[in-house]
């Protein structure tokens, strides 16, 4: 049976093994599963929303997944807000990496260095990777969001 998989795509798999970094996935539902982005991460609550089934971008959703969307970034977003105090939380599904529809959630956090705000906050997360003792949250900073999100959105 179809159920959307393709094989050898990395978003694909993930989602098939539940293999999740800080405790695996935090929130899934019949259409998404919502996870927090693997280490080393620039900001704690920095989450990616897959969808389960291998699809590019919203425009190949059926009319279920597309109305699903919308509600579902709202209570992310909400959440997130709640867990982490931000000012806003950044929206941004490029699909530049991988052909499977992943939108990045990510918290601006007060004291986020301007320099990294908007569409630059990709390069703090570039810098993370190059040089984690300098640029990443500690994991257990990451646990506690990841945890405080479980419970916010289980019963979502």
């Amino acid at each position: 049976e179809d159920k959307g998989i393709l094989p050898k795509c990395r978003i694909c798999e993930k989602n098939a093994s539940r293999s999740m970094s800080f405790g695996g996935p935090i929130w899934a539902s019949e259409h998404f599963i919502l996870c927090h982005a693997s280490p080393p991460c620039p900001i704690a609550g920095w989450l990616v929303l897959h969808t389960l089934r291998h699809l590019p971008s919203p425009a190949e959703f059926n009319d279920a997944q597309a109305n699903a969307l919308g509600s579902t970034i709202r209570k992310i977003q909400q959440s997130l807000l709640a867990a982490t105090n931000a000012h806003r939380i950044y929206c941004c599904a490029m699909a530049e990496t991988s052909p499977h529809f992943h939108m990045h959630l990510i918290p601006r956090l007060p004291d986020l260095d301007p320099t990294f705000a908007g569409f630059n906050l990709f390069s703090l997360q570039a810098k993370a990777k190059l040089d984690p003792d300098r640029f990443a949250v500690p994991e257990s900073e990451c646990n506690r969001i990841a945890s405080i999100l479980r419970n916010h959105l289980q019963d979502f």
